[in-house]
């Protein structure tokens, strides 16, 4: 899987609308120019200014405010879009993954992913591509302006602007290598402490206060030098384009004098200078905002690489009623469970079957068959509905009772509907230790004890009614009388 291009899905459009909004605000501000330098020769003539000198002033003015409003807002958007599709991606991959290799990640990753990422990949479409494409309008606009006012303006303004162009660009690799740098410490200190602080009580229980702190702090440091070593050299490349204005500004000066231009050509090449000045800023800004976007996407580039499961060709669904299962395990034993088998004992690793029965785990072709169906061949989905896993470690979301006792079902049922078929199986009592259906849950079901866990994932397979039951908790009730017409197999 790789991430979504940025140009795609109607980001193109946007695009051509900051090209042109550039291009009109380049317009607007050479305009704007033209109409200082003519001002000034009016007043310079002791002339009344014209209402018509004031309006084309006035109109260059508020044509390029316009401008600029358009090519914030269409940023944005185009920014925001693009999380969006990265975001999709991201989470499109998650549930293509296999159970096991999300496992293996820590949490604090992938709540960066989430956050701390899509900052850095949201910064570059929505604020610094527009801000580049403006700098590539306003530039030469400026430099043709200068050009018209006096032709050693503009050689020497190129001359500036050229100098700034190249030294930003040696600049970009040794900028990019410091946000890499910030980032993986800040990385490595987000994922500590979203590891840590749900378990700092217990931590603390251990004894490991103070070790816990000194590693914060060591992380700390580390970030804190990198961060200051960035941020010194960001500085020295945004001091950069106001120190070449202000030398080119002096040089102006120094022709315009030796040269006798009259006073309104150095006021219009002074402004058509201050137009250079802009775009500058702007571009050492936009090369930050890209060598963050960078190394954002690099890192979001090697997540999508990951190991996914192709679930193309899997589209057989499993029919209602109990459902057989054979197995062979990894030492090549078989094990085979005839449809409406209740509350067989086996031997069979049912924790490490499990997450393949659901869909949640690729397995083997060959190793594993429902109703004499490959699981291979099997809709996640059908696997997810038709077997049930009873166990004190059930998925959990925040919100409501009735919300996590119906996840996976197909068609939501009333809460009448819920009712009954709870107490059809005699576990009112159980719900009612739950609490009501419109009982609010923390995420991951913090506040639950595993006595309530055991009874939600209980409550959530009856409600399930599947073909499959796999019980990996010790429960002393005869479940084949609460799951009548199931296949139940316990460990």
């Amino acid at each position: 899987m790789t991430p979504p291009r940025l140009l795609a899905d109607g980001r193109a459009r946007a695009f051509s609308l900051l090209v042109a909004c550039a291009l009109i605000q380049a317009a607007a501000l050479s305009a704007a120019a033209f109409a200082t330098r003519a001002i000034f020769a009016t007043l310079h003539a002791d002339e009344p200014l014209t209402l018509a000198l004031l309006a084309w002033l006035g109109a260059a003015g508020i044509s390029a405010a316009l401008a600029q409003f358009i090519l914030d807002s269409t940023g944005e958007k185009m920014g925001q879009c693009f999380t969006a599709s990265v975001r999709q991606r991201l989470y499109e991959h998650a549930s293509c993954s296999p159970q096991s290799e999300l496992a293996k990640r820590r949490m604090g990753y992938h709540l960066l992913r989430f956050s701390g990422d899509l900052n850095a990949l949201t910064a570059w479409p929505s604020r610094g591509l527009p801000r580049l494409i403006a700098a590539g309008a306003l530039l030469p606009a400026a430099l043709m302006v200068l050009w018209v006012l006096h032709a050693p303006f503009a050689w020497i303004a190129g001359a500036t602007v050229l100098v700034t162009v190249l030294t930003l660009a040696l600049a970009y690799p040794r900028l990019k290598k410091n946000y890499e740098g910030l980032r993986a410490r800040r990385a490595r200190l987000a994922a500590d402490m979203a590891e840590r602080v749900p378990v700092a009580a217990q931590l603390a229980a251990m004894g490991r206060r103070s070790k816990e702190k000194t590693r914060l702090s060591s992380r700390t440091d580390a970030v804190i030098e990198m961060a200051l070593r960035a941020r010194r050299f960001e500085a020295g490349l945004k001091l950069l384009p106001e120190a070449m204005v202000a030398i080119t500004a002096c040089a102006l000066l120094g022709i315009g004098a030796r040269d006798d231009l009259p006073a309104a050509h150095l006021a219009a090449a002074l402004a058509a200078l201050a137009l250079t000045l802009r775009p500058l800023r702007n571009a050492t800004r936009a090369l930050q905002q890209r060598a963050l976007f960078l190394a954002a996407h690099d890192k979001l580039r090697l997540s999508l690489e990951r190991e996914t499961v192709s679930r193309e060709n899997a589209c057989l669904v499993l029919p209602s009623g109990p459902l057989s299962l054979t197995v062979t395990d990894d030492a090549g034993e078989r094990h085979a469970f005839a449809p409406g088998t209740i509350s067989c004992k086996t031997t069979l690793d049912l924790e490490r079957f499990a997450p393949i029965l659901i869909g949640a785990q690729p397995a083997e072709r060959a190793h594993a068959f429902l109703n004499d169906i490959d699981v291979c061949d099997l809709d996640p989905a059908s696997l997810g509905r038709r077997v049930g896993v009873l166990t004190d470690n059930p998925l959990i979301l925040k919100g409501s009772l009735r919300r996590n006792l119906t996840l996976g079902l197909q068609g939501r049922p009333t809460d009448n509907e819920i009712m009954e078929r709870i107490e059809a199986a005699g576990h009112s009592q159980t719900l009612k230790r739950l609490g009501p259906l419109f009982n609010r849950l923390p995420e991951r079901g913090a506040n639950l004890t595993r006595e309530d866990r055991i009874g939600l994932s209980l409550l959530r397979t009856i409600i399930q009614s599947p073909g499959l039951i796999l019980v990996l908790v010790p429960i002393q009730e005869e479940l084949d009388c609460v799951f009548k017409g199931s296949t139940i197999l316990r460990v």
